[in-house]
C-alpha cells in the first residue's frame, strides 16, 4: 500500500466519512507531532524550520476543510465517531501548528 499524499488526505478530508481519517492524518504529521509532543526543551531549529516547510501547507488548507465538515455540514450526516475523530484530527493539526508557530 502506497503512502497517502497531501493531496489525496485532503480530498479524503473533504468528503469521507470514514473514522479512518484521523489515522491518516495522524500518520502524515508524525513526523512533527512526535516532535511537538517531544519532552526536550532544546530543539533543532532547522529541523523544525524544515519540518515547517514541508507541512504548513497541508496544516493551513486542513483547517478551513475541518471546520466545514464539523459545522457546517448536515449534524446528521456525520455520525457521532465520526465527529469526534474530526474534532481530535482538528486538535492535532491545532498542536503541529502551533509548534511550527514558535
Amino acid at each position: 500500500m502506497s503512502t497517502p499524499t497531501e493531496t489525496s488526505i485532503l480530498s479524503d478530508l473533504q468528503t469521507s466519512g470514514d473514522s479512518k481519517i484521523h489515522s491518516l492524518v495522524s500518520e502524515y504529521l508524525r513526523p512533527i507531532s512526535t516532535l511537538a509532543n517531544s519532552k526536550k526543551k532544546k530543539l533543532d531549529k532547522a529541523a523544525v524550520r524544515s519540518l515547517a516547510k514541508q507541512f504548513l501547507s497541508f496544516l493551513s488548507n486542513s483547517f478551513p476543510i475541518i471546520y466545514k465538515r464539523i459545522y457546517i455540514q448536515d449534524p446528521n450526516e456525520l455520525q457521532k465517531a465520526s465527529l469526534s475523530d474530526f474534532f481530535e484530527t482538528y486538535r492535532l493539526c491545532i498542536t503541529c501548528l502551533e509548534f511550527v508557530s514558535s
